[in-house]
């Protein structure tokens, strides 16, 4: 079995670590995480991301981010790791529980994590780095841009478009498109589209320009 190494050592780590040992795609050669030490669920934390060059010298050839949010659901944390481990010649694979339901027709970029349980209908493009927590459910045709973060219950109707590094919250249900860098609160109902770089929260939706 090759081996993966995963860049980041938060919570989120553990999700990757599950499913990679649940579905025995990979052997877990580590993490790297400059800020931490020790352990996650068993696998040892390296050292920092400076050492990604020296381990594909030892034949490790996968990385899968460890991180998706930074401060303030910041998913422009997923991106940054991607692309460095993508500019250092890794693959970056997608990881799909065989516990999720994926219907016929999709397109999948890379670096896509998919959570038991989430519900993926037929004909839906997810673009890289894009996660998909527990019990999400995207409708048919629906086009989801680079490093979107769907948290846990979360619905998004069919044949919507979600803008880059949007992130929709737990059991937020969406019923028109999203621009980029959008915030969707937890239990939201989205029933009017969302411009770019907003957030909305409450139901009924209000929106609120995000502060840079």
């Amino acid at each position: 079995m090759e081996k993966i190494i995963i860049v980041g050592a938060g919570d989120h780590a553990e999700c990757v670590i599950g499913n990679i040992r649940e579905e025995r795609s990979f052997t877990i050669a580590g993490l790297l995480d400059s800020h931490k030490k020790g352990e996650v669920s068993g696998v040892p934390i390296l050292g920092g991301d400076e050492l990604l060059g020296k381990l594909k010298g030892q034949g490790i050839f996968h990385a899968f981010p460890g991180a998706v949010l930074g401060a303030n659901a910041d998913t422009g944390v997923c991106q940054r790791i991607i692309e460095k481990i993508l500019a250092l010649g890794f693959n970056v694979p997608n990881l799909v529980s065989s516990k999720a339901v994926i219907r016929e027709g999709g397109k999948f970029s890379s670096g896509i994590l998919v959570q038991p349980g989430a519900v993926i209908d037929v004909r839906v493009h997810l673009g890289r780095g894009v996660v998909v927590n527990p019990l999400v459910l995207i409708g048919h045709h629906c086009q989801v841009d680079d490093y979107v973060v769907f948290a846990g219950g979360a619905v998004l109707n069919a044949r919507l478009h979600i803008g880059r590094q949007a992130f929709i919250g737990m059991g937020a249900k969406i019923f028109a498109d999203l621009g980029a860098r959008c915030k969707v609160a937890p239990g939201t109902v989205v029933m009017e589209p969302v411009p770019e770089d907003h957030i909305a929260f409450g139901n009924p939706m209000r929106l609120m320009k995000r502060m840079s």
